[in-house]
């Protein structure tokens, strides 16, 4: 693994583990930088986490972060006042996998026992979370193609039920999560769905389109919430696009940012791709 904007001695790596090192999540606040990936280590796939409270230039050493007989997916973590929150999915107890949960309430010095937020995951995948003033948000897509959020109030030491927010239809796959944008007490959860076109789909004036053909329609939805995902509207169609079929045409893999003052959403459209 290689860090950018950091000047290494050459041939010297970053970090340099037996197996793969994969999917790294990175969260900063100030001048600390906080790092969490997965190392195969032939397998399972295992959770480290490591941190640097000087902008980058000297690191502490690596921590196991998740269970002994683990094999984990892919990590989301987030930093907020110093505490900080890592989720992870956990397949080594259960098939269907599990949603893991710890945080630092010392900038990732120490850490809390991992907790187990969902105890069947459906095989979820990539789990997003985030955090503002004493909320902590996450939200992931499972093999039912399902879009689920859940909340903290309170820094992470509690956290609701979780809420279904969408159904995504047959798609062709769930291997990102859905975009999550935080500001102030307002969420946007932005998502692409993939769904059998029934009723006929227009676009821009056009004539309904029919055909005996079950022709999908391609589409990035948003639901939002003011007042910290106790509530959320209904579904607003962002885009859509009137596609052949999975993969080749497809609105996918959106994501989002908020400055505070605007929120900014990216997502790819393989339309006219070769």
């Amino acid at each position: 693994m290689l860090l950018s904007g950091v000047c290494l001695p050459d041939e010297e790596a970053f970090i340099s583990m037996e197996g793969d090192c994969r999917y790294p999540a990175v969260a900063t606040e100030g001048s600390c930088v906080f790092l969490a990936w997965l190392a195969t280590e032939v397998r399972p796939a295992s959770l480290y986490f490591r941190r640097s409270i000087d902008e980058g230039r000297t690191w502490n050493g690596a921590r196991k972060m998740s269970n002994e007989n683990g094999d984990c997916m892919p990590p989301s973590i987030a930093v907020n006042s110093g505490i900080v929150h890592l989720a992870w999915i956990d397949c080594g107890e259960v098939i269907d996998g599990e949603m893991y949960y710890t945080r630092s309430l010392d900038g990732g010095d120490t850490w809390e026992k991992n907790r187990i937020l969902i105890g069947n995951a459906n095989s979820a995948q990539h789990p997003l979370i985030s955090c503002g003033g004493s909320n902590v948000y996450l939200i992931w897509t499972d093999v039912g193609h399902k879009v689920f959020f859940k909340a903290s109030h309170d820094q992470g030491r509690t956290w609701e039920n979780e809420t279904l927010l969408g159904e995504v239809g047959k798609h062709s796959c769930y291997c990102f999560p859905p975009a999550l944008s935080v500001d102030g007490d307002g969420l946007t959860v932005a998502w692409t769905s993939l769904k059998e076109d029934k009723k006929g789909f227009r676009l821009l004036e056009l004539p309904v389109f029919t055909s005996k053909k079950k022709e999908k329609v391609s589409s990035l939805v948003c639901r939002k919430s003011g007042n910290n995902g106790r509530t959320w509207s209904r579904e607003h169609v962002l885009t859509k696009a009137k596609v052949a079929g999975e993969t080749q045409d497809e609105i996918d893999n959106p994501t989002m940012l908020s400055d505070g003052l605007q929120s900014y959403i990216f997502w790819l459209d393989k339309r006219n791709l070769p």
